[in-house]
C-alpha cells in the first residue's frame, strides 16, 4: 500500500513538472511567433524614454572631464544630431544625450547643471525662440525632480532590465500591445503600422518620414492639440519655475519681443555661470520649417540676443551649412540627413574653439 502511494506521489510531481515544461515551451512559442509575425510586417525594437531612463544617463557623467559633451534640449536635438557620427569625428569625447522630447524648453536642466554641480564640460543646448520664455522654463523640471528623489539603485536595476529586453523584442513595444492593436483595428481598419521614430538605449532618436503617415488618427497635430488640451493645466503649474541666480530687475515692457529679450538674459546668464568656470555652451536653433519660424521674427527676437549676449549661438538659418536640410514634418531631420547635419554642426563648433 504504502508502495503505492509512493509511486503515486512520484507520478503526480513528475506530471506536475511535465505540465509546467509544456506550458513555458508553448508560451515561448507563441511569443516567437509574435515576434516573427510583427518584425515580417516591419517592426523593430524600440527602446521606450521615460525619467528612468534619463537618469541613468545624467548619472553618467564626469562633471570635471572637460572632453564631456552634454545635449540639452527636445525633439529636435534628439532626431537631429547623430551621436554615431559625432563619436566617429570626436572619438575622444564622451557624450551625453540629456535632452527631452516631452519637454519644451531645456532651462530647467540647465539651470541644474549651471547651480547644482560643477560641470565644466561642453553644453550644445538646442534653444528654439520660444523656449526662452519663462512660462515654458519648468516643463523639464519634473525630470530634475526625480532625479533627486526617487531615483534610487532599484529604479536603475529595473530600467537596464526593461531597456535590455526592449532592445531585442519587437513585442515589449507599448504600441503593439492589445489595447493599441484593437483600437487601430477598428479605427484604421489595420493592424499598427510601424512607427517612424526609433529610441537606442542611448536615448538617440532615428526618425524614418517614409514611414510617417500623415493621416493616421495620431499624426502630429492632432497630438499637439491632444497635449494642448489636457495637459495646459500642468504646464500652467510649472510656470512657476524661477532662475534664483539671475538678479537683475524684471519689468513689464510693452512688446512681447522686448519681454522675450529680458526672460532670455536670465537663460543666458545660467549658461554663462558655466562658462565662467571653465565649460563651454552654446545655444543652437535647429531646422524648423518657413512657417513655424515666422511665428517669432528671427530679427525681432533670436538677433536682438545674440548681438549683445557672452554666450555663443547658433541659429540654422544664419549658416549655409546648416539650412539646406529639409524637415518632413516641419520640425524633425530625417535619419538619413542627421548626418550630414551633425557633421556641418561640428565643424561650426571646431570653428568655435568648443572642440577640438
Amino acid at each position: 500500500m504504502r508502495s503505492f502511494i509512493s509511486s503515486f506521489k512520484k507520478n503526480s510531481k513528475k506530471n506536475w513538472i511535465l505540465t509546467w515544461c509544456g506550458t513555458i515551451f508553448l508560451i515561448v512559442i507563441i511569443m516567437f511567433l509574435v515576434e516573427f509575425f510583427w518584425r515580417k510586417a516591419g517592426h523593430v525594437p524600440k527602446v521606450i524614454d521615460d525619467k528612468a531612463l534619463w537618469a541613468i544617463e545624467r548619472s553618467k557623467i564626469n562633471f570635471k572631464n572637460p572632453k564631456t559633451v552634454l545635449l540639452l534640449g527636445k525633439s529636435h536635438i534628439q532626431v537631429g544630431f547623430s551621436i554615431d557620427t559625432f563619436n566617429t569625428i570626436c572619438p575622444d569625447y564622451q557624450i551625453f544625450q540629456l535632452a527631452i522630447a516631452a519637454g519644451a524648453s531645456p532651462v530647467a536642466v540647465l539651470n541644474d547643471l549651471a547651480v547644482n554641480t560643477d560641470f565644466n564640460g561642453i553644453i550644445i543646448c538646442e534653444m528654439s525662440t520660444e523656449d526662452f520664455f519663462k512660462k515654458n522654463w519648468g516643463t523639464q523640471q519634473e525630470y530634475i525632480e526625480y532625479l533627486y528623489k526617487n531615483y534610487n539603485l532599484n529604479a536603475q536595476i529595473n530600467r537596464q532590465i526593461s531597456t535590455f529586453f526592449q532592445e531585442k523584442l519587437v513585442i515589449m513595444n507599448p504600441n503593439l500591445n492589445l489595447y493599441n492593436i484593437l483600437e487601430n483595428l477598428v479605427i484604421n481598419h489595420a493592424f499598427p503600422t510601424p512607427q517612424h521614430v526609433i529610441m537606442d538605449s542611448r536615448r538617440d532618436y532615428y526618425a524614418d518620414f517614409t514611414k510617417y503617415n500623415r493621416n493616421k488618427k495620431n499624426d502630429r497635430l492632432a497630438i499637439f492639440n491632444f497635449l494642448e488640451s489636457k495637459y495646459r493645466k500642468q504646464f500652467d503649474a510649472k510656470n512657476n519655475f524661477s532662475i534664483s541666480t539671475y538678479n537683475k530687475p524684471w519689468v513689464v515692457p510693452l512688446k512681447v519681443e522686448d519681454q522675450w529679450l529680458y526672460e532670455a538674459e536670465a537663460v543666458v546668464s545660467l549658461a554663462k555661470r558655466i562658462n565662467d568656470r571653465g565649460g563651454k555652451v552654446v545655444f543652437v536653433h535647429f531646422p524648423i520649417s518657413k512657417q513655424m519660424a515666422a511665428e517669432y521674427p528671427k530679427n525681432l527676437f533670436w538677433d536682438r540676443l545674440k548681438k549683445d549676449s557672452s554666450v555663443e549661438m547658433i541659429h540654422f538659418f544664419d549658416k549655409k551649412s546648416l539650412n539646406q536640410y529639409y524637415c518632413p514634418d516641419g520640425a524633425h531631420l530625417d535619419f538619413r540627413d542627421t548626418p550630414g547635419f551633425t557633421k556641418s554642426l561640428i565643424n561650426e563648433l571646431i570653428d568655435l574653439n568648443f572642440i577640438e
